[in-house]
């Protein structure tokens, strides 16, 4: 029945036609009791898309975390910049620009840092990424099915986006909070 009478766990068994799966179970049952399982191969897929989505649930939730956590430190870092640029937004008052000229420019210089940043960051993760999942794909010995060039190219747009509208939503109240201020109240306060 068995062209290869050693039995190899973990490997598939070559097995002649003509026989039955419930034979080969049997004999097997008989050979090696009850310390073997057989896994069909659709049994085998389900298994394994099931526990790719449980990855999946536990890496959205890891990104949202991360993602409220970038919001918060953002925020902080924003508001210390913002403060420690109270004498400059001063002088950018009495020199006769407007609160929302002001604003703009300040979120200006603050999106041009988080661009340059975002670029670098998505092009430091690429090359950990795409090298890391064929890494992966080894490990398990299975295909790994990386995103193409151009794929990865609209994440990385996409990633820029997403950062330049956290900062903005990050940065506003700052910088809101100290345009409002009299411009003498901001230069007072940096004296001090």
């Amino acid at each position: 029945m068995f062209r290869n009478k050693q039995i190899i766990f973990g490997k598939y068994l070559q097995i002649k036609d003509g026989y039955k799966v419930s034979d080969i179970v049997e004999e097997c049952y008989d050979l090696i009791g009850d310390d073997f399982d057989v896994i069909y191969p659709k049994q085998l897929d389900i298994n394994m898309v099931d526990q790719l989505k449980n990855i999946q649930k536990i890496l959205a939730v890891l990104i949202m975390a991360m993602e409220v956590i970038l919001l918060v430190i953002l925020f902080v870092i924003n508001t210390i910049h913002v403060k420690m640029r109270g004498k400059v937004v001063a002088l950018m008052r009495f020199a006769g620009n407007s609160k929302l000229e002001v604003y703009l420019k300040i979120l200006q210089n603050l999106c041009k840092n988080a661009i340059f940043g975002a670029i670098i960051g998505c092009f430091v993760g690429t090359l950990i990424i795409v090298p890391f999942g064929n890494y992966i794909g080894r490990v398990l010995s299975m295909p790994y099915l990386g995103p193409g060039s151009g794929e990865i190219i609209l994440h990385m747009l996409l990633t820029v986006v997403i950062i330049v509208l956290v900062e903005v939503i990050s940065a506003s109240y700052p910088i809101f909070n100290i345009c409002n201020m009299q411009p003498y109240l901001a230069l007072r306060r940096e004296a001090e």
